[in-house]
């Protein structure tokens, strides 16, 4: 499954094989001052030929490297939605 975005809110190609896209429902429930719970409902897309699967990912904002060599070597490069954690949460 790919997505369009920083976000993925917009899926642009839901499955391979078909250029239609499949339809998501996302619920957040706070559980506890640093919990929450997630609940995903992924319709297939029509003509689909592969299942779905949907992915929960933590990201980094913000995150600096000093490049140490190659053609940048000595460049301080600033990165956004740097993914730290990935899980496949279902299918």
């Amino acid at each position: 499954m790919a997505a369009t975005g920083r976000n993925g809110a917009t899926l642009n190609r839901a499955f391979k094989g078909t250029r239609d896209t499949a339809r998501t429902h996302l619920s957040i429930k706070r559980l506890a001052d640093d919990q929450f719970g997630a609940t995903v409902t992924l319709t297939a897309a029509p003509g689909a030929t592969q299942p779905g699967a949907a992915c929960w990912t933590v990201t980094e904002h913000g995150h600096n490297s000093k490049v140490k060599t190659g053609e940048n070597a000595g460049e301080f490069l600033k990165h956004d939605f740097v993914v730290r954690q990935y899980i496949q949460a279902g299918k």
